[in-house]
């Protein structure tokens, strides 16, 4: 750390706007002794002969272009940063930081197309010496691989971070293309109604929520194909579809929910690659605790929160509740019937971990235990999804020795204070969940569009085995299989024969399967396959 009296010095001749040389020598000072970072990482003067100039210093993913005085020189370092940005960007395939500065201002760049974006600006002030170092903090990429510590996760994703502000800021840009598709506007309306019920109150549901959860989910769901799956997604469809984690025999998680909708337009794809690429600077298999909650408190102001209603659980005060309530975790079952982003379910699995690795219980034993006995349920959408993902790094560091056949995350989108649906799905028949002794409805929503706001939301029901929903892991597999086969076009008799291969089904539910798949087809065709 620097002496106060010595980062006083350091501000008070920045402010003067010292000189090229003098400014180098206090912005490694600063990057050395208040940040932590090592001297040989800083590469200045840095030839960069593509084209045909030098970097004045470059730290991981942080070009610097430096000035003794930007009121004068301020286009010339714009033009400096269009060209090491690109050619930084273009050699590595990562995304870049550009700050110019003379020592009195420092101006944070990104490269947009064949120019730079302005997006941060700081001025310094001998008044206020200690804001600097934790302003440097949020806007210089080191490019080091992070350990995820709640400091450094609040950094990287809260709502001060450069990469989340420029990443909200392109979700605005991109919403505009698609907020009126009528598919897109169910999908926000679902989720509205969902948080209605989850925060009691109707007045939630503002683009600006809704676009910060588009963006936690994308977050989300790249920290679970960091940590599991080898090889980067092929794009952004596979990752927020989660295509390959069947590789590893999980199911369930091919599915489209209320945030895909960015892949459906222009510059979606790139946008979540560039989220993918910033989560992971992170090693995520080192999380001993629910660090998506990290994310989702970073990002949303406490204000908000607290109108919400929002508390999140403390780790330490979690794992203590674990460990003294649950007295054979390898026996007993667990439901958290609000279970937010999953603090409790990690640690439950955690200790489940601790009591079989000391009784000698095998590793796909041990994946069976928690997937059967440890349950999650929440009606908030997103903290379902943040749940499933700390469902799975709760698993991660046994699931490939595990090698199990196929397993489920058993975490649900649900009321667990309204389980009776007869009014929500049919208020004049009084329909129940259950149809009769062997069937299970599943509601499938659909907006009805006669004005620019969706007044109105249909319904038809699908109907599922109840032998079938009674195994879970076997329910997704059957959906997730319908799903894949339906968006391929395949024919009813293709998606029965992949059944009578693979499954071991009475003929009486082959045939409820078969009406369900043709129904599914038909709703596809209208636009209105929300299984999900």
């Amino acid at each position: 750390m620097i002496p106060i009296d010595e980062l006083q010095a350091i501000v008070d001749e920045l402010a003067s706007r010292p000189g090229h040389e003098k400014v180098r020598a206090s912005l490694h000072r600063l990057l050395v002794g208040g940040l932590g970072v090592e001297s040989r990482q800083i590469d200045f003067e840095k030839s960069v002969p593509e084209v045909r100039g030098r970097i004045d210093a470059l730290l991981g993913r942080t070009v610097f272009e430096l000035k003794s005085d930007l009121r004068r020189e301020l286009r010339d370092a714009e033009s400096a940063l269009v060209r090491y940005l690109g050619d930084r960007q273009d050699a590595s395939g990562q995304d870049f930081v550009g700050i110019a500065t003379d020592g009195s201002e420092f101006l944070v760049y990104v490269l947009d197309d064949d120019s730079v974006r302005r997006v941060r600006w700081y001025k310094i002030d001998s008044n206020n010496p200690d804001s600097l170092l934790p302003w440097l903090q949020g806007v210089v990429a080191t490019g080091e691989e992070l350990t995820p510590t709640h400091q450094a996760i609040r950094d990287e994703f809260g709502s001060t971070s450069l990469a989340s502000n420029r990443a909200l800021a392109r979700l605005s840009e991109v919403w505009e293309q698609i907020e009126h598709v009528t598919e897109v506007r169910l999908k926000k309306e679902l989720w509205k109604r969902l948080l209605g019920l989850a925060y009691g109150t109707s007045e939630v549901g503002s683009d600006h929520l809704f676009l910060c959860h588009t963006y936690l989910v994308v977050v989300a769901k790249s920290v679970a194909w960091s940590v599991l799956i080898d090889s980067p997604p092929s794009g952004a469809r596979a990752l927020l579809h989660g295509d390959a984690f069947h590789s590893l025999g999980i199911v369930g998680q091919k599915e489209s929910d209320f945030f895909t909708w960015i892949v459906d337009v222009d510059g979606g794809n790139e946008l979540v690659m560039r989220i993918w690429r910033h989560v992971t600077r992170f090693r995520w298999s080192d999380a001993n605790s629910d660090v998506l909650k990290v994310v989702y408190e970073g990002l949303i102001d406490p204000d908000t929160r607290h109108d919400l209603g929002e508390y999140y659980t403390p780790d330490w005060l979690a794992r203590r509740i674990v460990q003294t309530t649950i007295e054979d975790p390898l026996k007993s079952r667990v439901l958290d019937p609000s279970c937010g982003s999953g603090t409790f379910l990690f640690h439950v699995i955690r200790q489940i971990f601790r009591v079989a690795q000391k009784e000698g219980v095998s590793a796909a034993e041990t994946v069976e235990v928690c997937t059967s006995n440890v349950i999650g349920l929440d009606i908030h959408p997103v903290a379902v999804v943040f749940a499933r993902v700390t469902y799975l790094l709760a698993l991660q560091p046994i699931i490939r020795l595990a090698e199990p056949c196929e397993i489920s995350v058993p975490v649900y989108l649900g009321d667990a204070m309204q389980w009776d649906l007869s009014g929500e799905i049919d208020e004049g028949n009084q329909r129940r969940l259950f149809a009769s002794d062997n069937t299970m409805n599943v509601v499938v929503p659909s907006l009805t569009v006669e004005d620019p706001k969706p007044r109105r939301l249909d319904r038809e029901i699908l109907h599922f085995p109840t032998s079938i929903v009674e195994h879970i892991t076997q329910f997704d597999q059957i959906l997730d299989k319908m799903i894949e086969m339906e968006e391929r076009g395949l024919s009813v008799k293709n998606f029965i024969a992949w059944i009578r291969r693979n499954l071991d089904i009475p003929r009486d539910d082959r045939a409820i399967l078969r009406e369900t798949y043709m129904r599914l087809r038909v709703l596809r065709n209208q636009g209105r396959n929300h299984v999900w």
